[in-house]
């Protein structure tokens, strides 16, 4: 999983209890922790244990699909990708059918259609959609994949001077979110859902 869903991942976290000293001392990185949201727990850095740990192969493939949209892997970040805004397309898929889909839906289908074991080759390349009327068809296409869906309408970025926006139902803004925790470093929107969720899926154009 990326930054910042990591920091909210419910591993992470366990009830506040007092112990035997009854030591009711909050470190700031638990009330930091804690602010994401009225509902979540407090942050318990000791209960983590061995259960996270960096992801060798999410990281291959992400560098391979950060190369193909033209950042440098070694500083590219979530923020920088999503300024992007562009749609890739999976180009071995393409074979079977051409599949058009957002940076973050890539980076799933690549590790999930595509994975490697034992540090193998990875089969995913990608390939930037840039002519317009393949565009205007994936971004047709996202739209009416959103429409079975009650109130569906463009979803914004409410932060000023971001242009960003999303095809969904106002009630389901997870895309948005994970946009405003990784874009704009704004850790209330931070949650333990996947980071496609609200966000378009791949589409056939």
């Amino acid at each position: 999983m990326p930054y910042p869903r990591a920091l909210v991942h419910h591993c992470l976290f366990a009830s506040e209890q007092e112990d035997e000293e009854e030591d009711t001392t909050i470190s700031l990185t638990t009330m930091l922790a804690a602010c994401a949201s009225s509902v979540t727990p407090f942050y318990h850095p000791d209960s983590a244990g061995d259960k996270v740990f960096f992801d060798e192969e999410a990281s291959r493939h992400a560098e391979i699909l950060i190369k193909a949209c033209g950042l440098d892997p070694r500083k590219a970040t979530f923020a920088d990708m999503e300024a992007l805004n562009v749609r890739v397309e999976c180009v071995p898929c393409s074979k079977r059918q051409r599949l058009g889909m957002g940076w973050r839906t890539a980076l799933l289908h690549s590790l999930k259609k595509h994975y490697a074991t034992d540090g193998g080759p990875i089969t995913a390349h990608w390939s930037v959609v840039r002519d317009t009327d393949d565009l205007e068809r994936i971004y047709t296409a996202e739209d009416h994949a959103h429409r079975y869906r009650w109130g569906v309408k463009i979803l914004r970025c409410p932060v000023r001077g971001c242009k960003t926006q999303f095809v969904g139902n106002e009630r389901e803004s997870y895309g948005i979110d994970w946009h405003r925790a990784v874009a704009h470093k704004d850790l209330s929107c931070a949650s333990n859902l996947s980071m496609v969720c609200g966000y378009p899926s791949a589409v056939r154009f």
